[in-house]
């Protein structure tokens, strides 16, 4: 999910593979917000938004139900969260996506939001993780022309 510090760990990784990130260092520093210029190089850069990418390019259905998760039952949910976690392994192995990207999409934390629900019928952390995820792909998707229509 994307906060200021998962921007910045997204930078300092990109920094150690290389990648000269100063100049956006320093633009989060001096601003409280995320600048939209950081998003759109970590669009470019980050496994994450390649990750997104690929979830616009091949399955926009699932992009359309993360976006509209409020709408979905606890079973819709619940379905939306594995296939979430299912296509982030299946784009790691097939697609060259960077494996970084399970830690920076907590994948664990997914995880454990659906052993909740279907341990103890508690939802909450399946909201909670949805929200994240539906913020984080608002990010993504946002000023941007996507056609979510099937």
């Amino acid at each position: 999910m994307i906060t200021r510090q998962s921007v910045y760990d997204a930078l300092f990784t990109l920094k150690n593979t290389g990648v000269n990130v100063d100049y956006y260092l320093s633009l989060l520093t001096n601003n409280s917000d995320i600048p939209k210029e950081i998003i759109i190089f970590l669009r470019e850069n980050s496994p994450q938004f390649q990750f997104f990418r690929y979830i616009q390019q091949h399955q926009k259905a699932l992009m359309k139900s993360i976006l509209d998760y409020e709408t979905l039952s606890n079973y819709g949910k619940i379905k939306v969260l594995s296939s979430f976690i299912t296509r982030v392994m299946i784009a790691v192995e097939y697609n060259n996506i960077s494996e970084e990207l399970v830690d920076l999409l907590e994948l664990n934390e997914l995880s454990d939001a659906i052993n909740e629900a279907l341990g103890n019928q508690d939802y909450s952390k399946v909201n909670e993780v949805l929200g994240k995820l539906n913020k984080s792909m608002k990010l993504f998707v946002k000023n941007k022309n996507i056609d979510l229509s099937e």
